[in-house]
């Protein structure tokens, strides 16, 4: 029987493109960029992949539409593994995925060439006829599942981490502290410190600009003996944030 083995090598390197394009749209969140990869890794996940692995293991199906079937199940199955394996290893992201893709259909690319000749599936019997209800079946399903994707983007890229001001103090000797601000926010502030040692007033710093994505520092010395020196950090709205140092620690 003749080897034809084209639809395992596309899909091989479909995956490599994909990986091509993980690296080099990692960073970008366009609408065309999140089409792209969209187009890309949609037949992968859900066909593609679990091609690979029903020809690895030699299964014919009785019809065209049973196999597509088989097919779209394995690809869930390999991305339910992905996302344990790839959780493991702290990769969860376009280029992990990307390179699991290549990893499970070059290995099924090679299982299937060895060991079942790379010969191509013949179903034995006609696709099955799609009736009405069918067709409005799957393109229920298909909507359900396009919105989802779409509105999770939406939430993805409406998603924004929570910043604050930072604000801390490290021991460096007997009364000696380090006190650090750094201003995580998108605008610049006008801050003040008040430091005091076992609740006597020691320093106070006032008016200190901080400039958005940049760090103030300051070493403030203190009685020898202080148990507890304590800092507060005051913003327009009185104290923002406040950490003590107590002796020991």
């Amino acid at each position: 029987m003749q080897n034809r083995n084209g639809d395992l090598v596309g899909i091989f390197f479909w995956t490599v493109a994909t990986l091509l394009i993980a690296f080099t749209v990692d960073r970008d969140s366009s609408v065309l960029t999140l089409g792209l990869r969209l187009l890309i890794a949609t037949p992968l996940v859900f066909f593609l992949t679990g091609h690979t692995v029903l020809r690895a293991i030699g299964f014919a199906a009785p019809s065209l539409l049973a196999y597509i079937a088989y097919a779209v199940g394995a690809s869930i199955a390999v991305c339910v593994a992905g996302g344990f394996v790839l959780n493991l290893v702290s990769s969860l992201t376009p280029i992990g995925w990307a390179v699991w893709f290549v990893f499970v259909t070059g290995t099924m690319t090679v299982i299937a060439r060895q060991h079942n000749n790379g010969t191509e599936i013949v179903f034995p019997l006609p696709s099955p006829t799609l009736h009405r209800w069918h067709v409005v079946v799957l393109g229920c399903a298909a909507s359900i599942t396009v919105g989802a994707y779409l509105l999770a983007l939406n939430d993805e890229a409406r998603d924004r981490e929570f910043k604050y001001t930072e604000f801390w103090m490290l021991p460096r000797g007997p009364g000696e502290v380090l006190i650090g601000i750094f201003n995580a926010d998108e605008a610049p502030e006008k801050l003040a410190v008040n430091v005091t040692a076992d609740g006597e007033f020691v320093a106070e710093f006032k008016a200190i600009d901080v400039a958005s994505g940049t760090a103030w520092t300051h070493t403030v010395f203190a009685p020898a003996s202080a148990q507890k020196i304590e800092a507060k950090l005051y913003n327009d709205q009185g104290v923002y944030r406040k950490v003590s140092v107590a002796r020991g620690e």
